[in-house]
């Protein structure tokens, strides 16, 4: 995770200095699923990770399955430091008690308006089988979450973008059933936002019905795992407000990207020493 969230940082970084307007974004499943970590070195170490993208300046996070693992109070004590949204659309917290996430982010890039809808599968318990209680945490179903939401953020919003920890059948059918995303994006372990034989977004997307005769694809991206890669996409607005996304372009993260240095050193080369180091630390007050 060093090394590679370092790299996606420069990318990034690179990508701005040239005078893009970046949108830096997380699917989700920054928690990893070994059960058998430590709940405090856990902590530390995700603490860090996002101390890191802070510096990255990561714009949202999805809320992925395995950030609930540990509970709701794990999550929200781990991330309360973190400077991104995290986007929950359809999890939340049970009545009288906190927002587990905020349910849409809106983001001001230059003159473009985007909004990023984030969700997780209806059966996520299911899924990760949480190693404590998580009676207070309600998850809905996603398709019905993304409908009630949509209209709202597409009111704030020139562009639309889905998040989405669900399979790719529902990804798909929710774009089909609600119109008015531009782009999807799916976290799925192991797999790649594009590949060698599909690079174009065409290739890749759901063909939906705009009345009239009239069809329009939206691209559906599958985010690669645990930040071997980087997606780039392209997404342009025209006068009259039409969406089109464009790129498809991977970046391998590897030793041939240049990491960037901020990030380096929150992280270090090495996380396990990074974390040794900072507990040997001497607390205030002592000598």
């Amino acid at each position: 995770m060093a090394g590679g969230l370092a790299r996606i940082a420069g990318v990034a970084q690179a990508l701005r200095n040239e005078g893009k307007n970046v949108v830096l974004l997380d699917s989700g499943g920054l928690f990893p699923t070994d059960k058998k970590q430590v709940p405090i070195r856990l902590k530390k170490t995700l603490e860090l990770a996002i101390d890191a993208m802070n510096a990255a300046q990561y714009d949202v996070m999805n809320l992925g399955p395995t950030e609930l693992t540990l509970g709701s109070s794990f999550f929200r004590q781990t991330f309360q430091n973190a400077s991104f949204p995290v986007v929950a659309s359809n999890a939340g917290l049970k009545e009288g008690t906190e927002p587990l996430g905020k349910p849409y982010a809106i983001l001001q890039c230059d003159e473009i308006t985007v909004g990023v809808i984030g969700i997780m599968p209806a059966n996520t318990f299911a899924l990760i089988k949480p190693t404590i209680k998580v009676d207070d945490i309600k998850i809905v179903d996603p398709e019905a979450a993304v409908a009630q939401l949509l209209p709202e953020v597409r009111r704030q919003a020139q562009a639309v973008i889905l998040l989405s920890q669900c399979n790719d059948f529902l990804t798909r059918r929710i774009l089909m059933e609600a119109p008015g995303i531009d782009l999807a994006i799916r976290g799925n372990s192991g797999s790649r936002i594009t590949t060698a034989k599909t690079s174009s977004c065409e290739s890749t997307g759901v063909t939906v019905s705009r009345g009239e005769g009239a069809t329009l694809t939206i691209p559906v991206y599958t985010a690669s795992s645990r930040g071997a890669e980087l997606g780039s996409v392209i997404v342009n607005i025209d006068d009259q407000g039409a969406v089109t996304v464009r790129g498809g372009r991977v970046i391998k993260i590897d030793d041939s990207v240049k990491p960037d240095l901020r990030v380096t050193a929150i992280l270090g080369n090495d996380i396990a020493q990074t974390l040794k180091n900072r507990a040997a630390r001497p607390r205030v007050g002592q000598k």
